[in-house]
This record gives structure tokens, C-alpha cells and sequence, in this order.
């Protein structure tokens, strides 16, 4: 009879091990940017100055802000 042995058996392990970590990764990950998404979402509706987006003319210094002199964001 053939069977996978030790190897097999840690293999698979190993490979299911990798496969939970990265799920819980990705659920961080995504868990993460819905948090940002809420805050700047409420950051637009308080009208908070330097929210992304804002019009006001304040803020906006961040590394989105488009730099003088450049129409585009291409150099």
C-alpha cells in the first residue's frame, strides 16, 4: 500500500497553515480600508477641512494634492 507519509502529512499541513494566515491577513487588510472609508466618508459630511475632496482650498497638501505647474499628474 502506498500512502503520502510524514512528508505528505507536513505538506499538507504547512499548506493549510500558509492559507489560514493569509485569510486573516486579508481580513485585516479589507477590515482596514472599510475603517478609512468610514472616517473620510464622515470627514466629508462634517465638512472638515482638508478632507479629500474638499473645495475649500485648505488642506490638500498631502502627496495626492497636484503639484504647481503640472496640469496632470504625469511628469
Amino acid at each position: 500500500m502506498i500512502t503520502p507519509g510524514n512528508w505528505g502529512f507536513a505538506a499538507t499541513a504547512f499548506v493549510v497553515i500558509l492559507t489560514i494566515f493569509l485569510i486573516i491577513d486579508m481580513v485585516r487588510r479589507l477590515r482596514r480600508i472599510r475603517y478609512r472609508a468610514q472616517v473620510e466618508e464622515a470627514r466629508r459630511a462634517d465638512g472638515e477641512p482638508g478632507a479629500a475632496g474638499d473645495e475649500s482650498g485648505q488642506g490638500g497638501t498631502g502627496p495626492e494634492a497636484p503639484r504647481p505647474g503640472r496640469a496632470t499628474g504625469r511628469p
